[in-house]
C-alpha cells in the first residue's frame, strides 16, 4: 500500500510540474514575438542608461537612449 501511495504521489507531482511548465511556456511565446516585430518595425537601437545613483552606487533612475539604424 505504501508503494502505491508513493508512486501515485510521484505521478501527481510530475503531472503538476508539466502542466505548470506548459502554462508558462504559452505565456512567454506571444510576448517574445511581439517584441521582435516591434524592433523590426521601428528599426531603432535602444539601450538604458543610468541617470541617477544612490549613496551605495545603485542606479535609481534610467533613461532610454535610441539611435535609428540606417
Amino acid at each position: 500500500m505504501k508503494k502505491y501511495f508513493l508512486l501515485l504521489s510521484f505521478i501527481f507531482c510530475l503531472a503538476t510540474g508539466l502542466a505548470i511548465s506548459e502554462e508558462n511556456k504559452s505565456e512567454e511565446t506571444p510576448q517574445q514575438s511581439d517584441s521582435i516585430t516591434d524592433q523590426t518595425e521601428s528599426e531603432k537601437d535602444c539601450r538604458k542608461v543610468c541617470v541617477k545613483r544612490d549613496g551605495y552606487g545603485m542606479c535609481t533612475e534610467f533613461e532610454e537612449l535610441c539611435e535609428e539604424n540606417p
